[in-house]
């Protein structure tokens, strides 16, 4: 008689029993994502800021860009990820929080340069010098962050470990590069900043210039001058003096001077009124003359102005006038 075998009874999980148990492998990959995330993240502070840093795959550090942005002084921080850092640099990371877990951006070390670099606040240098010269070399040693993962990939596939240290020495040259170039316009800022301070003393100058002074800057009389800015719809003359149209009034590129006359012979004194320009206003008409309408009109001026040249009325030719300072204008 054959000896059969006893088979236990097969077990069946309900779909509560599934469902608690889907459950609670969630609640373990979960933690061990938290883990692996704390692992990851190491905390610097920087006066008082908390500064969070991730360590990839390879052993690079990968800056917060909600720390960093907040640091340098940027109001709006995914507008200046967009606007001064490369797309290639920038990770979305999951972190864990009080509320569950929230996605991160996160920058390479090149682009966390280039946010430094045009930075306006004074921070921004110290801040440079605290990243390079304590946050990086707590973070590596030798050159990368060995992390338990990073050596044992080395050891069993040395063409990785290659690749890594390949990886460490383009990224240490190209933050070199980037030091260098911070150090560069450094440098630059303060070369320029007498010139810039003079510019700005300049700009707000309270002296004012005829407008004559300005057009002789263009080889033009103040009428052609004036008549220029009149085609070009920045001024009108009204009782026989020129006004800046309403798009302009509030700038404060002019002002009106009262200029008092010599008296005549019975003794009476008179007042003209004159526009005078401001180093805002001046600078104001040399951007306009740069406009391509601007280039046209003093074009025309040069054509009128030749010798050989004649001016068409009805159908006979006559010289200009003999007023060189008189606009071009053609009648047929």
């Amino acid at each position: 008689m054959e000896n059969k075998k006893s088979r236990s009874p097969k077990r069946t999980i309900d779909k509560e029993e599934l469902s608690r148990l889907t459950r609670e492998r969630e609640k373990i990959n979960q933690t061990t994502k938290f883990e692996n995330m704390e692992t990851n993240i190491q905390n610097f502070d920087f006066k008082g800021t908390n500064v969070r840093i991730f360590i990839n795959e390879k052993g690079d550090p990968e800056f917060c860009a909600k720390d960093v942005t907040q640091i340098l002084g940027y109001s709006n921080g995914k507008d200046a990820i967009i606007r001064h850092c490369k797309s290639r640099g920038v990770v979305k990371r999951d972190l864990p929080s009080s509320s569950g877990i929230q996605s991160y951006s996160f920058i390479s070390e090149s682009n966390l340069y280039r946010l430094i670099l045009k930075s306006e606040k004074p921070e921004a240098e110290p801040f440079n010098d605290w990243v390079t010269e304590e946050v990086l070399p707590s973070i590596r040693k030798h050159g990368i962050y060995a992390t338990e993962d990073v050596m044992e990939k080395i050891m069993n596939d040395p063409a990785f470990g290659i690749r890594l240290l390949t990886t460490v020495q383009e990224e240490r040259l190209a933050r070199k590069k980037a030091e260098e170039s911070l150090e560069i316009a450094r440098q630059e800022r303060e070369i320029d900043k007498p010139k810039v301070q003079y510019f700005e003393e300049v700009l707000k100058s309270g002296n004012s210039m005829p407008i004559n002074l300005i057009a002789s800057e263009f080889g033009l009389s103040h009428r052609q001058m004036n008549n220029i800015l009149f085609q070009l719809g920045v001024q009108y003359r009204s009782s026989g003096v020129w006004i800046l149209y309403k798009k302009y009034k509030d700038k404060g590129y002019t002002e009106i001077k009262t200029i008092p006359l010599p008296l005549d012979e019975k003794g009476n004194t008179f007042t003209m009124h004159h526009m005078y320009w401001f180093e805002t206003g001046r600078l104001f008409i040399h951007d306009l003359m740069k406009t391509e309408k601007a280039i046209e009109l003093l074009s025309a001026i040069v054509e009128v102005q030749r010798p050989d040249k004649f001016k068409i009325i009805g159908k006979r030719k006559k010289r200009p006038n003999n007023d060189p300072e008189l606009p071009l204008q053609q009648t047929i």
